[in-house]
């Protein structure tokens, strides 16, 4: 299939399928695109990073891109994290009775654990929706009884998308969905 690389910094692109598609890109590419970027060095200069040049490659293979700050950021790599990639124990959470509670249900797994954490916070602390720093504390306080999930945030995740028990009320807070209330009446402890 042909193809045509471009070379940004010249007021070039890189495209591929038939002759007579490629041409029309080219024109309409220099008509509209190319003067105004290739003309001098400063105009290549002026353009972000990820919008800067893609060589022409002899071997046909496609340039690394460098990931841009504003990426990194979005995905919690970078800056301030987020309680729930960073969760801590809230010193202030009173769960002395959280023990019995949890013995009570005999939850097993994740997402039943997280139920019960979350409803235990509700229905006796009237703390609702839970926030992922008191979720993360009940863990805590339950280690004798439960492993803390290596990985938390993506226990929580698990429980939101596959089980349908818990909802976001905001990136934070967590709640019990309909079908939650159920599985926690009908089938934990049961």
């Amino acid at each position: 299939m042909p193809r045509l690389v471009i070379d940004i910094r010249a007021g070039h692109l890189e495209v591929e399928g038939s002759e007579e598609f490629i041409r029309s890109i080219f024109e309409d590419f220099r008509t509209n695109i190319g003067g105004k970027l290739g003309e001098t060095e400063d105009a290549a200069s002026e353009l972000p990073d990820d919008d800067r040049a893609i060589a022409p490659t002899s071997n046909r293979q496609r340039p690394k891109r460098r990931r841009s700050s504003s990426t990194a950021a979005s995905n919690g790599s970078e800056g301030k994290k987020s309680p729930l990639s960073n969760p801590e124990i809230d010193p202030t959470l009173k769960i002395d009775d959280l023990k019995s509670f949890f013995l009570q249900r005999k939850p097993t797994g994740n997402p039943q654990i997280l139920l019960v954490i979350i409803a235990y916070l509700r229905d006796t602390l009237d703390m609702y929706p839970a926030t992922v720093n008191q979720i993360y504390t009940c863990y805590w306080a339950l280690r004798s009884e439960i492993k803390i999930p290596a990985k938390f945030r993506q226990a929580i995740i698990d429980t939101v998308n596959k089980k349908k028990w818990l909802e976001w009320k905001s990136q934070e807070t967590v709640a019990i969905t309909n079908i939650g209330e159920n599985a926690l009446n009908h089938e934990i402890g049961k």
